[in-house]
């Protein structure tokens, strides 16, 4: 059943990493992607996306740097 979760308006003020969080936080098993018959939940989702995050910052040091996705 999908059904829509209203928002509060100062939601839109959220960072996007701070949006998702609260998904996960929600939402830890429910499907955050499905193609094919295939579906991932928003926890492995996120789990993937810390370790693609900490590969980044692991391979940038330590002055900031423009990443492209």
């Amino acid at each position: 059943m999908n059904r829509f979760v209203p928002f509060n308006p100062s939601d839109i003020e959220q960072s996007i990493p701070h949006r998702f969080s609260e998904q996960v936080r929600r939402f830890s098993e429910k499907t955050a992607i499905a193609e094919c018959g295939k579906s991932i939940s928003y926890r492995t989702l996120d789990g993937w996306s810390n370790e693609v995050a900490h590969a980044i910052f692991a391979l940038r040091g330590d002055a900031p740097q423009p990443v492209a996705i």
